[in-house]
C-alpha cells in the first residue's frame, strides 16, 4: 500500500516530474530486458523494495523460488544479478572468473573505502593489494608453524580465561573475539592486546558498529537515497565516527612503527608494508602508500577477526545443543592425543570426525549469507545471461551451503556431511564457505586454522553445559553482515583426567622439563644437533657414535660440536686442525677421563686408562718408567717380539698355503708380546685360559661401543637384571680378576728383590717400597687394573690393525709385491728383524703407517674429561665436559692427505721415495692421555708385518673374487671375517 501510494503520488505531481517518473520507469523496464527474469523495477528505488530491502533468507529464497537460481534485482538503477543454489554459485563465479572479479563501487564502499585497500578495492590497485597482502601473510607464516605458534598463544589465553572461571556460567563472546583478534593484532601491528586493555576494547566495539551497518536496512537505503541518508543522523553516522577511529588507530601504530625504524628486519605486516612504500616509491604505477595500507590493515582486521569469531562462538554453542557430539570429539581428542598435546593444525590429518564437526559448524551457522557483491569488468555471460559491464553480481552463499540435491540433511546439524563410511573426512564441492573464484577469501587458511585449534583446544581441556535452570537454547540468527548467535552463558568444567591420564601428564611434564633443562644448558657449549630428555642425541644416532653421524653432523655444525649422551654434553672435535689444537692447547685442562657408570664398574678409577688426578698421574708415570727399564725400545728386547713372529710363521707354515682365517693365530702372537712383559711367560696356543682371556678381552672391547653400554648408563639396574650382555660382561671381568689375581700370586712366592725382570715384579716392588707413603696409590687393586689396562689397549688395536695389513695385501697384490722387493732388496730372505730396520726399508715403513691411517681401527680416542673450567676452540667449556676426538676426520682430512679416501703408501713418502712423518698422523691419539703403549705397538707393527711378507706371499683362495673391506662396527672397527692363503716364498 506504501509503495502504490508512493507511485500514485509520483505520478500526480506536475507534468514534468510525472514525465520523467515514467521516462525512468520506462528506460527501466527497457534495460531489464536482456538480463535474467526479477521483481519489476521502479524509478529511484529500483527492485529492493520486493525484498523489503534487506538481503535475507527468506526473502532470496522467496526470489529464487518466483524467478529462478538466477535472477536479477535492481538497486535504484543499477541491475544485480543474483545467484542462488550451488551451481549457479559456482558456475557464476567461477565459469568467466576473471570477468566478474570486480567490487561495486556504490556510495557506501566509497565512503568507507574509497577505492583503496584489498575488500572492495579493483583493477591495479586490488590485484597489487591482494598479491602483497598474500606474499606478506605467507612470510609471516600463514599456513606453517610460524603463524600456528601465535594461535596456539592466544588459544591457550582462551584456555587460562575459561578456568579462571572455575566453571562460572559465562558469556564467551568477548574473550572469543579477544583470543581471534589478537592473532590478527599479532600479525599487523606485532604485538597483542590483554582483555582489559581500554583502546582493544573501543577497537572491537568500532568494528562492531560497521559490520552491524552492512546489510541492514539503512544500508541499502544509502545505496537508493544517498542524498537524503546523509542528513540521517543514526547507523551511517556512528558507522563513519568508528571508522574514523579504526583508522587513526591503525595511522598511529604506523607512527610507532616508522619511529622504531624496523623496515630492514620487518617483523609484521605494518613493517613489510613500510619497506614496501620504501621499495617502490620511484615505480610509477605503484599502489603502495599510507591510504592504501591503512584501508589494507582496515580489511585484514575486518576479514579476519569478525567471521572467525562469531564461528567459534556457533562452534561452542552447537556443543551445548549436541551434547553427543561434543562427546564424540572428545573422545576422539583423548584417543589420538595426549592430555598435554599442544594442538597444531597437521593434527586435523589424525582426527577426522573433529574436522568433519568443525566443516559442519562452518556449515550450519553459515555467518556470511551473501559474499560482497562482486561487478563485471566487461561484457560477459552468466549461466547463459549477457551480463553487461558494470553489473553488480549477488552470490548467495547459505544457499549453496543448504542445496538439498548436494547435502543428504541440510536442515540438519550432521558431521556426517563430512565423513565417509569408513569414518574418514572427505571434502564436499558444495562447502563454499570462503566463496570462489578470483575474490575468495584471503584469509581462508588462517581462519580454519584459528578454528581448528581453537575448537580442539578447548575441547581438550573443558566440557562445556548449559548453565543451571536453563532449559531452552535459542539458535536463532541475529541478522546481520555476518549471521551472530544470540548471547547466550555456558560453564566450562575441566574434564576429570583418569589415571592413566595423570600418569602420561606426568610423564610428558617431566619430558618437557628436562627437554627445557637441556635447552637451557645447551646455549653455553658449540653448537649441534637438538638433543631429547633423557637420551640426548642417542636415538638420532642409533646409540651408536658412528663415524657417517659424524661426518653429517660436523658438515652442518662445523669443526666441534656438542653431542649429548643422555643428559651428558660430550664436545666432538672434528678434523685435524681442531683435534690438535683442542688436545695440546691446554692438554691438562682436558686430560681427565669421564667418571661414568661402566667405567667406573671396570676399574674403580684405578689403573691408568680410566682412572683420574693423582692416581692417575703416578700410575701413568710408573707405567712409562717401567716400560723404559724393561728395555722397550731398545734393540735387545726386540727378541720378544722376534719370537713372537717367528712362532706365528711357524704356525703359517703348517698350513702349506691352505686357506685359513688369520684372526686367532694373529691374536695369539700380540697378545703373547704382553703376556710376556706382563707375566714374564707366554701361553701356548692350545691353553684354554689364554681362550678365554682373549675371548674376555673382546667381549669388554665390543660391549664398550654397543647400545647395551648406553643402556646400562641410562639404566644401570635394568641393564644389570635384564641385559644378556652386561651380564657376559661382568663374567668376563670376573675371570680377568680371578686370572689376573693367579699370576699375581705367583710372582710373589717366585720373587727376588734384586731379579726384577717383570713388570709385576717392578710394581710388587714399589708397593714394598712406597708402603709408608701416603701419596702413594701403589697397591695389588691398582697392579690388576694396570695389568687389565695394557692388555686392552695392547692386544686389541694392534692385532686388529694386523689383519687390516694383511687383508691390505691381498687386495693389493702390487703393493705387497713392492714391499718384498724392498725387504729382499735391503735385508735379505733370512734376516732377523728389528725395529732399527725401518729406517734402511722408507717404503715397507710407509705401508705400515698407511695401513694404521686407512684402517683408522679407533674411530674416536678414548673420551676425555675438562679436569676445570677451559676454552676450545673459542668457546667456554665447563669442568666435567666430555671431549672426544674423531681420530677419523684426522686421518681423513682432506685437507691434509692428498687421496685420503685411498690406499696410497705415497702419503709417507717423498718425491725420492724417502719416509716423511706427517703431523696428521695421530692413531694414537695427542696430548696429555696420548696411548701409553705407542712404542711398543710400533715396533709390533713393524716387526710381525715385515717377518710375515718376508716368508710369504698373502693371496686370496681359489675361486674368491671379492674382499668385503667393510669395518664391523664396535670399540675397533675391526675388519669382517675372511680368509687368504699364506704361500711360502
Amino acid at each position: 500500500m506504501e509503495l502504490k501510494a508512493l507511485l500514485w503520488g509520483a505520478l500526480h505531481r506536475p507534468i514534468p516530474v510525472r514525465t520523467a517518473v515514467i521516462h525512468q520507469f520506462l528506460n527501466l523496464q527497457w534495460k531489464s530486458r536482456g538480463f535474467p527474469p526479477g521483481p519489476t523495477p521502479f524509478p529511484i528505488i529500483g527492485s529492493v523494495w520486493w525484498i523489503n530491502f534487506r538481503a535475507d533468507h527468506r526473502s532470496l529464497k522467496k526470489l529464487a523460488k518466483t524467478y529462478g537460481n538466477i535472477c536479477t534485482l535492481w538497486l535504484g538503477h543499477r541491475p544485480m544479478v543474483v545467484l542462488y543454489g550451488f551451481q549457479a554459485v559456482k558456475n557464476g563465479l567461477t565459469n568467466n572468473s576473471e570477468d566478474v572479479s570486480g567490487r561495486m563501487q556504490t556510495y557506501t564502499f566509497n565512503q568507507m573505502a574509497g577505492g583503496k585497500g584489498i575488500l572492495v578495492s579493483n583493477g591495479l590497485i586490488w590485484k597489487q593489494q591482494r598479491h602483497f597482502g598474500i606474499v606478506t601473510l605467507r612470510k609471516l607464516g600463514m599456513g606453517n608453524k610460524g603463524m600456528e605458534r601465535g594461535i596456539q598463544t592466544e588459544a591457550r589465553y582462551l584456555v587460562e580465561f575459561f578456568r579462571d572461571k572455575e566453571g562460572e556460567a559465562v558469556d564467551p563472546s568477548f574473550p572469543i573475539v579477544h583470543a581471534v583478534s589478537n592473532v590478527i593484532c599479532a600479525v599487523v601491528f606485532g604485538h597483542r592486546f590483554s582483555l582489559g586493555d581500554k583502546t582493544f576494547h573501543q577497537l572491537i566495539e568500532a568494528f562492531d558498529n560497521i559490520v552491524a551497518f552492512g546489510n541492514s536496512h539503512f544500508h541499502y537505503i544509502c545505496e537508493v537515497l544517498p542524498w537524503f541518508a546523509e542528513h540521517l543522523p543514526g547507523p551511517l553516522h556512528k558507522a563513519r565516527i568508528s571508522q574514523d577511529f579504526v583508522r587513526s588507530f591503525v595511522r598511529q601504530e604506523i607512527k610507532s612503527h616508522r619511529e622504531k625504524g624496523r623496515i630492514d628486519e620487518p617483523e609484521d605486516f605494518i613493517d613489510f608494508y613500510l619497506k614496501q612504500i620504501e621499495k617502490t616509491k620511484t615505480v610509477p604505477n605503484s599502489t603502495f602508500d599510507e591510504d592504501n595500507m591503512v584501508q589494507s590493515v582496515f580489511d585484514l582486521f575486518l576479514g579476519g577477526s569478525e567471521t572467525t569469531a562469531t564461528t567459534l562462538r556457533w562452534a561452542l554453542l552447537y556443543m551445548l545443543v549436541y551434547p553427543d557430539i561434543q562427546d564424540n570429539v572428545q573422545k576422539e581428542l583423548d584417543d589420538v592425543l595426549s592430555p598435554s598435546h599442544l594442538i597444531c593444525y597437521e593434527d586435523r590429518k589424525k582426527l577426522p570426525y573433529t574436522n568433519a564437526v568443525v566443516h559442519e559448524i562452518l556449515r550450519f551457522s553459515s555467518i556470511v549469507l551473501i559474499t560482497i557483491p562482486r561487478e563485471a569488468v566487461k561484457d560477459t555471460t552468466v549461466l547463459g545471461y549477457h551480463v553487461p559491464k558494470g553489473t553488480l553480481i549477488m552470490a548467495n552463499v547459505d544457499s549453496a551451503l543448504f542445496d538439498p540435491d548436494y547435502w543428504e540433511t541440510p536442515h540438519q546439524f550432521n558431521p556426517g556431511h563430512f565423513l565417509d563410511k569408513g569414518g574418514n573426512f572427505v571434502t564436499r564441492e558444495a562447502f563454499l564457505a570462503f566463496s570462489a573464484g578470483h575474490r575468495v577469501c584471503l584469509g581462508e587458511t588462517m581462519a580454519k586454522m584459528e578454528l581448528f585449534i581453537m575448537f580442539c583446544s578447548l575441547l581438550q581441556k573443558f566440557k562445556f553445559t548449559v548453565p543451571e535452570g536453563v532449559k531452552e537454547i535459542n539458535t536463532d540468527f541475529i541478522f546481520g553482515s555476518t549471521m551472530k548467535p544470540h548471547p547466550y552463558k555456558l560453564c566450562a568444567r575441566s574434564k576429570m583426567l583418569t589415571v592413566s591420564e595423570v600418569l602420561v601428564f606426568f610423564v610428558l611434564s617431566l619430558l618437557l622439563i628436562e627437554f627445557l633443562k637441556l635447552q637451557w644448558m645447551r646455549r653455553h657449549f658449540p653448537p649441534g644437533p637438538t638433543p631429547y630428555p633423557f637420551f640426548g642425541n642417542l636415538l638420532q644416532m642409533n646409540f651408536k657414535i658412528h663415524h657417517e653421524h659424524l661426518k653429517k653432523m660436523g658438515k652442518i655444525h662445523g669443526n666441534i660440536f656438542t653431542l649429548w649422551l643422555a643428559n651428558t654434553p660430550a664436545v666432538v672435535l672434528q678434523g685435524f686442525q681442531a683435534v690438535k689444537e683442542g688436545l695440546t692447547a691446554h692438554a691438562e685442562d682436558v686430560a681427565g677421563r669421564p667418571e661414568n657408570r661402566i667405567f667406573q664398574f671396570l676399574t674403580h678409577g684405578n689403573g691408568v686408562l680410566f682412572s683420574n688426578g693423582h692416581i692417575w698421574k703416578q700410575q701413568r708415570r710408573f707405567g712409562m718408567a717401567t716400560m723404559r727399564r724393561m728395555g722397550l725400545g731398545k734393540k735387545e728386547k726386540d727378541y720378544l717380539l722376534q719370537e713372537e713372529a717367528a712362532h706365528l710363521v711357524e704356525y703359517l707354515q703348517k698350513t702349506n698355503g691352505k686357506p685359513l682365517d688369520p684372526t686367532m693365530p694373529v691374536v695369539h702372537t700380540v697378545a703373547n708380546v704382553i703376556c710376556s712383559i706382563m707375566f714374564g711367560h707366554r701361553f701356548s696356543r692350545d691353553d684354554e685360559n689364554f681362550h678365554r682371556l682373549i675371548e674376555s678381552f673382546d667381549t669388554l672391547a665390543a660391549f664398550l661401543n654397543s647400545v647395551s653400554f648406553y643402556i646400562y648408563e641410562l639404566f644401570p639396574w635394568l641393564a644389570s637384571h635384564f641385559l644378556p650382555s652386561v651380564k657376559k660382561m661382568k663374567s668376563c671381568r670376573d675371570f680377568l680378576d680371578a686370572l689376573f689375581i693367579k699370576e699375581l700370586e705367583s710372582h710373589k712366592g717366585k720373587r727376588k728383590l734384586d731379579e726384577n725382570r717383570h713388570f709385576i715384579d717392578y710394581y710388587l716392588d714399589e708397593i714394598d717400597k712406597t708402603k709408608g707413603d701416603a701419596d702413594a696409590t701403589y697397591d695389588e687393586e691398582n697392579l690388576i687394573q694396570i695389568v687389565a689396562d695394557l692388555f686392552v689397549a695392547g692386544i686389541e688395536t694392534t692385532a686388529t690393525t694386523l689383519l687390516w695389513a694383511l687383508l691390505y695385501m691381498v687386495i693389493y697384490p702390487d703393493i705387497q709385491e713392492k714391499v718384498q722387493k724392498e725387504l729382499d732388496a735391503v735385508v735379505g730372505c733370512s734376516h732377523v728383524f728389528c725395529y732399527e730396520d725401518r729406517k734402511r726399508l722408507p717404503y715397507t715403513n710407509a705401508v705400515i703407517h698407511e695401513i694404521q691411517r686407512y684402517s683408522n681401527i679407533l674411530l674416536i680416542a678414548l673420551p676425555r674429561m675438562s679436569v676445570k673450567d677451559t676454552e676450545l676452540l673459542g668457546y667456554h667449556i665447563p669442568k666435567n665436559t666430555v671431549v672426544l676426538a674423531n681420530i677419523d676426520s684426522v686421518l681423513a682430512d682432506p685437507g691434509k692427505w692428498e687421496t685420503p679416501d685411498q690406499f696410497n703408501p705415497g702419503h709417507f713418502l717423498d718425491k725420492d721415495g724417502n719416509f716423511v712423518n706427517r703431523e696428521a698422523f695421530l692413531p694414537f691419539a695427542i696430548g696429555h692421555r696420548v696411548c701409553m703403549g705407542e712404542l711398543l705397538a710400533r715396533m709390533e707393527l713393524f716387526i710381525v708385518f715385515s717377518t710375515l711378507l718376508q716368508a710369504f706371499t698373502f693371496t686370496l683362495p681359489e675361486g674368491v673374487k671379492e674382499v668385503n673391506t667393510k669395518f664391523v662396527f664396535g670399540s675397533t672397527m675391526k675388519p669382517s671375517p675372511y680368509q687368504l692363503c699364506a704361500i711360502p716364498r
